[in-house]
């Protein structure tokens, strides 16, 4: 098994990273943000987002930093997901 690693993101996207699911992805804004974290997470796979004891999503965070993972806005809410090294 691969060893995970996380990966810091923006909380909005990870329907469409861990399940594949885009259709939440409304705007040009949010299909060009999963562009950017895409590149910035080269060589990883989303598998989940981080979780508690108990199992459940730790919750999201709000951040200055959001563009420093891929998003073309600076504030909003940040997750960190589980990933694996695909390359």
């Amino acid at each position: 098994m691969s060893k995970t690693e996380k990966i810091t993101g923006p909380a909005f996207l990870a329907s469409a990273l861990i399940n594949g699911d885009t259709s939440g992805l409304t705007e040009e804004e949010d299909v060009q943000t999963l562009d950017g974290f895409l590149k910035y997470a080269e060589g990883f796979e989303v598998i989940d987002v981080e979780r508690d004891e108990n199992g459940e999503a730790v919750e999201p965070y709000f951040s200055w930093n959001c563009d420093l993972y891929g998003a073309t806005f600076r504030g909003g809410d940040l997750v960190e997901y589980i990933a694996v090294r695909t390359t």
